[in-house]
């Protein structure tokens, strides 16, 4: 079993896809949640005021969806939690981020987790013609959902 992480920006994804495209795909999940949930998050800069623990507000954990148009394909996303951006592309094809959900759901709690539907995958719009479903292309999705949310930094989790 593999083990891989990285933290990509746009020029690291795109020297990534240069050199090996399959680089960013991850080869496990379950192996790693456990561990990772357990992390603890960075401290509040100096300036900001902290929530009490247990207060209701600190029970609450936002969401957002929609969808990227990635070259005129529409990406669909889903983030939960706040902190760290931590992007989540399921295996595939055919599947959706739907199987990660019920593991992932403690990463919310240090982590904005952004989940992507993969071209032709889950509520991502499908196209007829084959030759889109390219690994080139799905990493490009990748990026136009990171810009377009204004991610910045990421952390990425594949799963294959």
């Amino acid at each position: 079993m593999r083990i891989c992480w990285k933290s990509c920006s746009g020029a690291s994804i795109a020297a990534m896809q240069k050199r090996h495209a399959f680089s960013f795909l991850f080869y496990t999940l379950l192996t790693i949640t456990p561990a990772y949930a357990r992390t603890a998050p960075a401290a509040a800069p100096a300036n900001t005021t902290t929530r009490r623990q247990g207060s209701a507000e600190s029970n609450v954990y936002p969401m957002q969806e929609g969808f990227v148009d990635a070259h005129g394909v529409m990406i669909y996303y889903k983030i939960l939690g706040r902190g760290e951006p931590l992007m989540i592309v399921h295996g595939g094809p055919g599947a959706s981020h739907d199987y990660f959900l019920p593991y992932l759901l403690p990463l919310t709690r240090h982590n904005k987790v952004v989940f992507i539907d993969e071209r032709g995958s889950g509520r991502s719009q499908k196209r007829e013609e084959r030759s889109g479903y390219t690994v080139e292309n799905m990493v490009e999705d990748v990026e136009m959902v990171r810009t377009s949310l204004n991610l910045g930094k990421i952390n990425l989790l594949g799963h294959s």
